[in-house]
């Protein structure tokens, strides 16, 4: 071999050596900044511009039966990831749902319940006319039906979904690269047909997000939370996972409701906080629904007793005592057809209370304590 060729081959080993360095070098450089991404899904407009399928869309309200028992459906669709909830107009309590879909229109849905355990599944497909059917199933007494859902008319929004997600590797220590500090985001905006109470209402949802529960710590804006892993206050140092996410519970013409949840894991101390919080809108003016708006003056001491002899028949009466403890219903509360479902996150009735208490009471039970011809008046129980 000559030295012309030695000496061009050496160059080429060169200069492929000093491009595989470079691009290890970018590598280990990405690995040690934050990642901060966005993504917006909406059922608006067909980025693409291709034909519409019958897959294209993000939210829709779905009405039918699951055997003899009719439902209402909320279905978020973002890419192949299905979520939302189902409620029974038989009991009215609304279960959130989530899975996936495939290509072919096939789905699988599935609800956990507080126990964290997977309760129940929906297995079907999506057919022309916005047609759900397949088999749902009770996982933990193995009984099953056949459902069937179309989409619903007097459906007053649409929805979009914002996707963000923020990582910060810098305190991870090399031997434990899976514990980076990270936000994770999935939340939808509305779409209405005022602009005044589309902005209100997107407004007071971004708000809920960014004070979720943050102990003394309240941000102004998605960024400054998002940023909020730069500065990681007492306890955060080994860093964090914190996820939240929205969901839909009920709409009709007047009513919107959702539910903000927050997981929030801490790496030192190996234990997860899982809380839900609830939001009523009304479509009308885009404000926030407070009990004063749908119940009678003075209905505080009737709904606290109700809700009190609801709870003990949930829950096994010998673990409370509400002669020395007051029970009181909080506001932290949500509509439904047929009953007010409120909720007490982990440790908030009780600080040896680890899991979440919902406490749902049918219109039945408070039909004296409805205000008449105020917004619940549609679905008061006579």
């Amino acid at each position: 071999m000559t030295f012309k060729t030695n000496f061009l081959l050496s160059i080429f080993s060169l200069f492929i050596s000093l491009s595989f360095f470079s691009c290890s070098q970018k590598t280990e450089q990405h690995e040690s900044i934050q990642v901060d991404s966005e993504q917006v899904t909406t059922d608006q407009e067909n980025i693409e511009q291709e034909a519409p399928s019958i897959f294209d869309f993000t939210y829709k309200k779905l009405t039918g039966k699951i055997g003899n028992t009719s439902i209402v459906m909320y279905l978020l669709k973002d890419s192949s990831s299905l979520s939302g909830s189902y409620t029974t107009l038989k009991d009215g309590i609304p279960l959130l749902l989530e899975g996936e879909i495939n290509e072919d229109g096939t789905f699988k849905l599935e609800h956990v319940n507080r126990y964290n355990q997977p309760a129940v599944e929906f297995k079907g497909k999506l057919t022309e006319g916005v047609t759900i059917s397949g088999t749902w199933k009770d996982l933990l007494t193995d009984k099953s039906a056949a459902f069937s859902l179309k989409e619903a008319t007097d459906n007053p929004i649409s929805l979009s979904i914002v996707n963000r997600k923020k990582e910060n590797c810098s305190n991870v220590k090399s031997n434990q690269k899976e514990r980076c500090t990270s936000i994770t985001l999935n939340y939808f905006q509305v779409a209405t047909s005022s602009p005044d109470i589309t902005e209100k209402i997107n407004q007071t949802i971004v708000k809920a997000i960014c004070n979720v529960d943050f102990g003394a710590l309240h941000f102004s804006s998605i960024d400054q939370l998002m940023n909020s892993i730069n500065t990681p206050k007492a306890g955060q140092e080994e860093g964090y996972e914190r996820e939240i996410s929205t969901a839909l519970l009920a709409n009709d013409p007047t009513i919107l409701s959702i539910a903000v949840h927050q997981h929030y894991y801490r790496y030192y101390v190996q234990d997860a906080d899982d809380d839900e919080f609830y939001y009523n809108f009304n479509l009308q003016t885009g404000n926030l629904i407070s009990l004063d708006e749908l119940l009678v003056p003075n209905y505080t001491v009737a709904l606290n007793q109700i809700g009190q002899e609801i709870f003990l028949q949930a829950y096994d009466p010998e673990d409370w005592d509400f002669e020395t403890t007051k029970f009181e219903l909080n506001r932290n509360f949500t509509i439904t057809p047929t009953g007010l479902l409120f909720l007490f996150n982990r440790y908030e009735l009780n600080p040896d209370v680890m899991s979440k208490l919902p406490v749902f009471i049918p219109y039945s039970k408070i039909n004296h304590l409805i205000k008449p011809k105020g917004i619940l008046e549609v679905w008061r129980k006579k």
